[in-house]
């Protein structure tokens, strides 16, 4: 897996990339996380929540392959995931093993 920082979305590097790789290990994470990755999926991408589900959680898939399959824009995905970010931000990581609120 390959992490690169997302210039759009207003979070750091690390915070980025707890987020990442949350997500893209969603099989291994558990249960409580694996909840809030969906209802966050449910709340923000409305519905094109499949879409940014698979999206965050299965990086290796191309974006085009995701327009196609959900028939979405690729602008729509991308500001979702923004909105998705920003707000596992706001949620906070307390759920997430080995993370520290505010770090």
């Amino acid at each position: 897996m390959n992490f690169r920082r997302y210039r759009g979305i207003n979070l750091t590097y690390r915070e980025q990339g707890i987020i990442y790789f949350t997500c893209a290990n969603f099989d291994t994470q558990p249960p409580e996380i694996q909840e809030k990755i969906r209802r966050l999926c449910k709340e923000v991408g409305g519905p094109y929540e499949k879409a940014l589900f698979a999206m965050v959680t299965r990086p290796s898939v191309s974006g085009t392959w995701l327009e196609q399959e959900y028939h979405v824009s690729d602008s729509q995905l991308y500001r979702l995931r923004k909105q998705f970010y920003e707000r596992w931000n706001r949620y906070g990581n307390e759920n997430v093993p080995g993370v520290r609120e505010g770090v």
